[in-house]
């Protein structure tokens, strides 16, 4: 507290000291001619330096790794049987591979399809507990339709398929 108070009466003393990252904002028409550099040095063999590896890196990837850290923070997907960490990798890869801007059209609905298959999958148990709790109850009510029970068939078939359990 006490150091803080001395840096806000006079925070211009520290400035001069203070160091940042090397790293800049790139210009506009700048960038894009550094990443088609650092490319082409790659395709000739000569292999891609530290520099140009890391431009590579933030140019192609780095907004979307953002974005997925961003969405597995919002969601936290715990797929059942995995820890979080396993569950937050999986989504992480499943993420990247949704929105992969190289795929095909066929390829990119199918993989961004097995993400909501696995987000579907990570509600699963929730899901399944809830409509488990409200069962007695609807029963006894007679408000248990058939549609409820064909829904109940599917959770637990999922959940059996998820668990690899036999029925």
């Amino acid at each position: 507290k006490e150091a803080a108070e001395k840096f806000m009466r006079r925070p211009m003393r520290y400035v001069q000291r203070a160091k940042l990252p090397c790293k800049r904002p790139a210009l506009r028409g700048e960038h894009q001619v550094s990443l088609l550099n650092a490319l082409t040095k790659g395709r000739e063999g000569k292999g891609l330096e530290p520099a140009d590896m890391l431009s590579y890196m933030q140019a192609s990837v780095a907004e979307l790794i953002c974005q997925a850290l961003v969405d597995a923070g919002d969601k936290r997907p715990l797929y059942p049987g995995k820890s979080a960490s396993q569950s937050a990798l999986l989504f992480l890869a499943k993420f990247l591979r949704a929105k992969n801007s190289v795929s095909t059209d066929l390829f990119s609905e199918k993989v961004k399809g097995e993400l909501e298959a696995f987000l579907s999958d990570c509600t699963l148990p929730a899901r399944l507990g809830k409509l488990l709790e409200e069962k007695p109850s609807l029963e006894v009510m007679d408000c248990w339709t058939s549609t409820d029970a064909r829904i109940y068939k599917e959770l637990c078939s999922r959940f059996d398929a998820t668990f690899k359990l036999s029925p």
